[in-house]
Parts: C-alpha cells; sequence; structure tokens
C-alpha cells in the first residue's frame, strides 16, 4: 500500500475520434478506422481532451446526442467538423412538442444542477429536431462556426452558463415548423453570467433573434450557483439580427438581466407581422432590467413591419442608456438583403454602408465571422463582417477596449 502510494499519479490520455459516414461502430475510431455515427463517438468523450472530428457526410439521427462529460482550459472536450469539411447533423422534422429528444444536449450526468465546463462545438450543422445545442449549467463552453437550420425551437439554448461564449454561427428558421410561428422559437435563448455573443448572423427566426433570460430566481437544486441562473455582464456584440416574424432581434425578458452591452449590432427589418409601434430593436419584457448599455448599433426597418428600436417599461437613463445608435436614419447597405427576405440572403456590407467604421473596438470581436482582422479601416464596422477595400486603408484611431 505504501508503495502504490508513493507512485506518480498519471493523468489519462486524451484520444481522438474520427466519424465517416463509410466507418462502421465496430471499429476503433481512429482516422484510418472510422465510426460510422456521431453517437458512437459523443459515448467515449469520457474528460479533458477528447475530441469527436466529424467528417464530410449527413448523419441521420434518430434519437438523443448527449455531451456527459466537460474538459478542463488546456485540454477541452471537443465535437468538431474534420479541417476543411462541414458535416450535417440532421434529426427528423419536428412538428411537436413531444420530441424534445431531438436535439444536442450538453449537461452533465449528475443533474440539471451540476457544473460542467469547458466544451467545444465547432464546425458543424444542425438541421431540423428540437433544439440544435440545449445547454445546462455550461461554463466556459463555445459555440463557434455552426450552422442551424430549420430548428423546431431555438438554435442554441442555454438554460445556464457561465463564461461561454457563442460566436460567428448562423441561425436561420428557428421555429419554421412550429404552428403559427409562435412561442419557444428564438435563434439564441441564454441565462447566466458573463455570456459572450459575437459575430452570429441570425435571421428568419419565428420569434425573437436573441433572448436574454431574467426571469429565474436561484434555486441550489437547479442551478450550481446564482451566478448560473442571472444574466449578468453579457457582451452581445456585431451581430446581424434580421428578419424575425413575430419578435424583435432582441428580447430582455425580466429583471435579473444586469450591465448587459449591447454593441455594433444591426437589427433589420424585424417583427415583419407587426404594426409599426413594434420593436424591430429591443424588446422589455416583465421589465425591468438595469445597466444595460446600446452603443453603436444600427436600427433599421423600412416600415412594412416593426420599427420602434425600443418598446415596453424600460426607461433611458433609468434601466438602459444608449449613444452613438443609427435609428431608422439609413439602411445598413447589405449586399443581398432587401426589405423582404431573399432566397440567399448576403450580410457583407456594400462600399458605402453606414456601418463601416461606426463601431466600437472590442476585444471580444477582434475578428468578424469571416475570419477578418478587425478593423479594416480607422474604426471596426457594425455587424458580423468588416468591410475590406482599398479606399479603406486608414489606421485605427484608438486603443482596443477592454470589457473584462
Amino acid at each position: 500500500m505504501l508503495a502504490s502510494a508513493l507512485l506518480p499519479t498519471v493523468a489519462a490520455q486524451a484520444t481522438t475520434y474520427y466519424v465517416d459516414p463509410s466507418g462502421s461502430d465496430s471499429n476503433s475510431g481512429t482516422e484510418k478506422t472510422p465510426f460510422a455515427t456521431v453517437k458512437k463517438c459523443l459515448g467515449l468523450l469520457l474528460g479533458g481532451g477528447d475530441t469527436c472530428l466529424i467528417k464530410n457526410g449527413t448523419y441521420m439521427q434518430t434519437g438523443a446526442l448527449r455531451i456527459a462529460f466537460g474538459g478542463t482550459a488546456t485540454a477541452p472536450v471537443q465535437l468538431k467538423a474534420y479541417p476543411g469539411h462541414a458535416p450535417v447533423i440532421q434529426f427528423p422534422v419536428n412538428t411537436n412538442d413531444l420530441l424534445t429528444q431531438y436535439e444536442l444536449t450538453v449537461r452533465e450526468g449528475g443533474g440539471y444542477g451540476v457544473p460542467m465546463g469547458y466544451v467545444v462545438i465547432e464546425g458543424l450543422t444542425f438541421r431540423y429536431g428540437y433544439n440544435g445545442i440545449h445547454a445546462y449549467a455550461c461554463n466556459h463552453c463555445t459555440f463557434r462556426r455552426n450552422y442551424f437550420d430549420d430548428q423546431f425551437g431555438s438554435g442554441i439554448l442555454i438554460v445556464s452558463s457561465i463564461d461561454t461564449t457563442i460566436d460567428s454561427n448562423v441561425i436561420r428558421d428557428a421555429g419554421s415548423f412550429r404552428p403559427n410561428g409562435s412561442g419557444r422559437a428564438h435563434g439564441i435563448y441564454v441565462a447566466g453570467s458573463r455570456l459572450i455573443i459575437t459575430n452570429n448572423i441570425i435571421y428568419n427566426s419565428a420569434t425573437f433573434g436573441i433572448q436574454l433570460n431574467g426571469i429565474m430566481a436561484f434555486d441550489p437544486k437547479k442551478f450550481p450557483t446564482q451566478e448560473y441562473s442571472d444574466t449578468k455582464d453579457a457582451i452581445i456584440a456585431n451581430n446581424v439580427l434580421a428578419y424575425s416574424i413575430k419578435g424583435s432581434g432582441l428580447v430582455i425578458w425580466g429583471s435579473r438581466v444586469t450591465n448587459a452591452r449591447i454593441l455594433n449590432n444591426i437589427f433589420y427589418e424585424n417583427w415583419s407581422t407587426g404594426p409599426s409601434s413594434y420593436p424591430n430593436g429591443i424588446n422589455w419584457v416583465a421589465c425591468c432590467s438595469e445597466g444595460v448599455q446600446v452603443n453603436n448599433n444600427i436600427f433599421y426597418a423600412t416600415g412594412s413591419g416593426a420599427t420602434m428600436m425600443s418598446y415596453g417599461s424600460a426607461v433611458e437613463g433609468v434601466h438602459y442608456t444608449q449613444s452613438g445608435n443609427s435609428i431608422n436614419a439609413s439602411a445598413p447597405d447589405f449586399v443581398n438583403a432587401p426589405a423582404t427576405l431573399p432566397a440567399s440572403p448576403n450580410f457583407k456590407l456594400n462600399e458605402r454602408s453606414p456601418a463601416i467604421d461606426k463601431g466600437l473596438p472590442l476585444t471580444a470581436t477582434r475578428v468578424d465571422f469571416d475570419g477578418t482582422t478587425r478593423p479594416q479601416g480607422r474604426a471596426y464596422d457594425i455587424g458580423a463582417y468588416e468591410y475590406r477595400a482599398g479606399n479603406d486603408t486608414q489606421s485605427p484611431a484608438a486603443p482596443m477596449l477592454q470589457i473584462h
């Protein structure tokens, strides 16, 4: 026993597994002998450093998918596309609330209030199903460069989280199969502290583009700490929120959303089915939150639907401050995004866009949706893309703004 106690502790070896449609789940999961299903691979992600790389193909998933173990800061658990590949995880088309298992769940096995962290999901397409990604008590998780297509509910639904990043995702048609296009069908739904939501393109959601949930009181049976239940210090920056059907680009729900920073976003033609008095931009429900900053955003709608920047009982100077915003002054001048949603929208900026050089510098958005370094001109651009052209080459005028 003494000899055993003196032996050095040896960390478990992290493993990288591979998935390919031509593989077999009876294989060992190496690159030469890959698995055939994503579910088989996920069942082997047991801790820090374990990685699952998915190669091209459409993976038909008829049951639940789950990541049940987290990693560490230096060795995260990862579910990613194989470099240069664009795999699709496709669930059955979901048309009712009974099929909630059709999603990828990130949840520790010990219960909904048990924290797990350092999970990376990157480069995947999630099609149909209920929600794309559904996370509980997730800390230091990263969801980046994924594509969410036609979920019944939300693209990304995070019940509770801290220090999580949602960056450079495309979320289209959230809630497209929901009757009347209403209820719990948002591009992104989040709660928790220090969330970073940047460079995302969210359009044609049945209801809201992004919802910040601030109505959940702390319950130790459901949340590891109060940081997970209260939505504090969120950064929502350089996103495009467009063409929502029955909701605004952003909804701030409840009194527990505090110190959110809403910067450099483009809110465009949201709540298209509503009257002009409804919000294209921010809707305050179960008011009111405090310390919210709304700076250097473009709010624009032609008037066929909602046109207001803000709506609800929130009072400027009391519950929020705002400055540097453009409110229905001029269209953002996208490459292809007219007043009515086209078949293939393109939210890049044209050379005369009023979004160019009008943003605030942020460490969280040094790189845009396409991987271009910001700024390319005198200042950051507003929206998910940084415009690049030979006539926009002046040096930056200000240093980076440190948010944290």
